[in-house]
């Protein structure tokens, strides 16, 4: 098969801009004639210039030979799908990090950088363009695949670009009701500090060091938290969109349903402001919830716990879980069967230990990493010393019956009281996974009331998953007996 694009143009183009490499790295200004670091520098790119002008001259003088070599490059590229995978995630983390070599380099005021780094940029440069051709060679000769895929997945193609599209629009209307961006900024950033504004807070790393990584692609702080409250919507929208659409026998409009609804439910909770472990927390339990309801192996949410711990503390509830599925519960007309299962005292010993190491890790960072607070008045934070979390277990219990409903925080009453409800007679009662769910739900509830504040709504957005995967397994159930 003859291709648009053969090897033959790829070395003629690869060696035009080696050449341009060359000049360039020759006009660099240097002190007084060529240095030994200059002299290694030629050397590295004339010897690969050689091979790839050897290469070069032989696809022009032997067009055989250099169809040969075309559909031999073509068959070691693209015919394996998972080596296709592999080498396009490398060609693209190599051109992105070649465009911010070169974008650092040359737009650096530093001159001592700028200095040490210029005499990099022709190599850098042949080398990014030289894997650009390769990853637009691959995207050539996959026309016909790609232009195949979207013809006979254009429904599931057009409904991604929805979920997406709704995860844009979720992060835009939170984005907008969130208030002094700036502040919020200060407090992630007093993380890394280790002047966060309360003790409880210095444990809470993952956020905050990932905002701080995407600052390093050259944007502020504070814009990587727009950044990093964008990524986070989109992955809690697309989890939710993917595990509808598989358990939905690829029924799109399904999953778009639960995606609107979720979304808007999570902009109701949205408060005018929320921090980035918030946005975790509601990732990581959304993954978790499900796990409960699909009665996922020990190994998914010990993996849950070690994320959600480098995240926030409240990790222990995924631990605690651990500790609950080790025990065999039945509801009968008299009352509740709670019995070990012999099976699962492996399970048991191992959320004990995360729970009680989850603890002990916890108070050991907040006392390790807490320097001072950044909030005025609160200095060291003696008062929380001993477990750095706030107890609010009693006012919170007096907004949540008595004050909420005298003002519009009766709604966060209304969601609470109407979510335990619903739980308790839309249940299967046979099915422990369901009877599993709402005790963790029940449990999640009472550590928001112990150590949050209640009309914070952000603290509520980890319970919302609870109501959309049970009223997804309703559904499911609902639709099978139809399919018999």
């Amino acid at each position: 098969m003859k291709h648009p694009l053969s090897i033959r143009t790829f070395l003629n183009a690869a060696l035009v801009e080696g050449v341009v490499a060359l000049i360039w790295l020759l006009l660099i200004p240097g002190e007084g004639g060529l240095s030994a670091s200059r002299l290694m520098l030629l050397a590295a790119l004339l010897l690969p210039m050689g091979a790839v002008a050897f290469l070069s001259w032989k696809a022009n003088s032997n067009p055989q030979w250099s169809q040969k070599t075309t559909e031999k490059v073509e068959a070691i590229l693209i015919q394996d799908g998972t080596r296709l995978g592999w080498i396009t995630i490398i060609l693209a983390i190599i051109i992105v990090g070649g465009i911010y070599f070169l974008s650092f380099t040359l737009l650096s005021t530093d001159q001592f950088i700028r200095g040490y780094l210029i005499r990099l940029t022709p190599l850098v440069f042949w080398g990014l363009a030289v894997c650009g051709q390769l990853f637009a060679l691959i995207a050539i000769w996959q026309f016909e695949v790609w232009r195949n895929f979207l013809l006979h997945n254009r429904t599931a193609f057009f409904y991604s670009l929805l979920a997406l599209f709704i995860a844009t629009v979720t992060f835009k209307v939170s984005d907008f009701n969130i208030e002094r961006w700036n502040k919020l900024a200060d407090a992630a950033y007093g993380v890394i500090l280790h002047t966060p504004h309360w003790r409880a807070y210095a444990n809470r790393l993952l956020g905050p060091y990932t905002i701080l990584a995407l600052s390093q692609l050259g944007v502020s702080f504070e814009t990587a938290m727009h950044i990093f409250n964008f990524l986070m919507i989109s992955v809690q929208i697309m989890i939710i969109y993917s595990v509808v659409l598989r358990f939905s026998n690829l029924a799109y409009k399904t999953a778009i349903r639960y995606v609107i609804f979720f979304s808007f439910i999570l902009l109701c909770m949205q408060d005018y402001y929320s921090y980035p472990w918030d946005y975790i927390d509601t990732a990581i339990f959304i993954l978790f919830v499900w796990g409960i309801f699909r009665g996922k192996a020990t190994i998914y949410f010990v993996v849950l716990f070690l994320v959600e711990l480098l995240n926030r503390e409240i990790a222990i509830l995924i631990s605690f879980y651990l500790i609950l599925d080790s025990f065999s519960i039945s509801l009968n007309k008299t009352s509740p069967k709670i019995t070990l299962n012999s099976s699962q005292k492996n399970k048991l010993t191992l959320g004990m230990i995360l729970s009680i190491g989850g603890i002990l890790y916890t108070k050991l960072l907040r006392d390790t990493l807490f320097i001072k607070s950044s909030l005025l008045g609160v200095g060291d934070d003696i008062t929380h010393k001993l477990f750095g979390n706030h107890f609010q277990f009693t006012l919170n219990i007096k907004e949540l019956f008595v004050n909420n409903f005298s003002s519009l925080n009766f709604i966060t009453s209304l969601y609470i009281f109407g979510l335990i409800i619903f739980y308790l007679i839309s249940i299967s009662k046979s099915n422990p996974q369901h009877i599993k769910a709402l005790i963790m739900l029940v449990i999640t509830c009472l550590a928001i009331l112990a150590f949050g504040l209640i009309n914070e709504t952000r603290m509520l957005m980890i319970t919302i998953p609870f109501l959309i995967f049970l009223i997804f397994d309703l559904d499911i159930q609902a639709s099978r007996p139809a399919q018999n």
